[in-house]
């Protein structure tokens, strides 16, 4: 949900500067501009922004609430829907309320709340004995007319339908105000390729030569072997690595082999370097690295006399695996028809995480 919401936010910030673009263009003076751009301006961060604060704030909630309940299945193997029964409450979702199904039915997939703009419907668990005097025959009949009901059927084509908690995301790609990342198609609209063009400059941060001379350490080297390494990581079968928000990151055998030997055996001095980048790294930027979406999660750590450099891959939404780590060198690269400073290239994107030395 953390890179959905920074996709999200992404997309609606460049998506404004364009509908500002649009207006200075038409403008035909100062004060006709600011008439205008205020209008729109109240409209994305005020009007749209109250609904999505919501939905973003509730969805969370509620996704919160679903994984608590899953891992409490065989006590409370039935849920209950309920609103919060003020006069808010929509129609069709009254109709919902103390709709008592399987944890496992089929249409929680469907209806599992929120499933509307500002929808704060909830879940409460039932054991057995609580959902006893229930008909489910009945009540699944309840949940297929809300279903088939106008309402959700407008709700649905604005990306509702869909269980939030399960897909990990916030909102769903056709809720984006662009297109252009991971789960979208990939392909990178004119705004998209825009913002992969931004670097550490633009954000006003200080080059990785000021940031390795404030550094309070150089990089540690890792003296043993790459299979003593893999061993000591290793779960379940799998290298498994935790990132800054202790998400699972693998790193697979193959590419691990890849670069624990041969011409890339110098790398295994920086495994160590590697893992501590990925859990506390000093930036992280999300960009196409030529790839031609999203999908490069880059974990970077500024040490007293490197910068090393962790690429992981973002599948479906998610940080899925390690493809690449190295410490960074100096000089230059080739990016469409120009060189620029290799700094530039992995520094470069959406930032969406800064140490305080920044």
């Amino acid at each position: 949900m953390e890179l959905n919401l920074f996709h999200f936010s992404a997309a609606k910030t460049l998506a404004e500067c364009q509908e500002l673009n649009a207006i200075f263009r038409e403008s035909k003076s100062f004060d006709d501009f600011v008439k205008k751009a205020s209008v729109k301006h109240n409209l994305f961060n005020k009007t749209w922004a109250e609904t999505e604060y919501n939905t973003a704030y509730l969805t969370a909630e509620s996704s919160a609430t679903y994984y608590r309940l899953k891992d409490q299945a065989d006590i409370f193997p039935f849920w209950m829907y309920r609103t919060q029964g003020d006069e808010q409450v929509r129609a069709s979702h009254a109709d919902l309320d103390g709709l008592v199904l399987p944890q496992d039915d089929p249409a929680w997939s469907t209806i599992y709340p929120p499933n509307d703009w500002n929808c704060r419907c909830y879940i409460v668990p039932r054991t057995k004995a609580e959902a006893g005097g229930a008909d489910i025959t009945k009540q699944r009949e309840v949940a297929r007319v809300f279903i088939d009901s106008a309402d959700f059927k407008k709700a649905k084509a604005q990306g509702w339908g869909v269980n939030r908690a399960d897909l990990k995301q916030a909102f769903t790609s056709n809720q984006m105000y662009i297109k252009g990342f991971p789960g979208m198609g990939g392909k990178l609209l004119k705004v998209t390729k825009e913002l992969n063009l931004l670097n550490y400059i633009d954000y006003g941060l200080n080059p990785k030569s000021m940031l390795m001379q404030k550094a309070l350490k150089d990089v540690t080297k890792y003296t043993g072997t790459a299979e003593d390494w893999k061993a000591a990581n290793t779960i379940d079968g799998n290298i498994v690595l935790l990132d800054y928000n202790s998400r699972r990151i693998i790193v697979p055998e193959d590419g691990f082999s890849k670069h624990t030997t041969g011409s890339y055996l110098a790398r295994v001095e920086y495994l160590d370097a590697m893992k501590e980048t990925l859990s506390t790294p000093d930036e992280v930027w999300v960009n196409t690295l030529q790839t031609g979406s999203f999908d490069n999660f880059i974990s970077m750590k500024f040490y007293g006399d490197q910068t090393v450099v962790v690429i992981s891959r973002i599948e479906n939404g998610r940080v899925s695996e390690v493809k690449t780590w190295f410490p960074m060198i100096d000089g230059t690269v080739k990016v469409g028809s120009k060189k620029i400073p290799i700094e530039e290239k992995f520094r470069s994107g959406m930032l969406i995480k800064k140490s305080g030395q920044n």
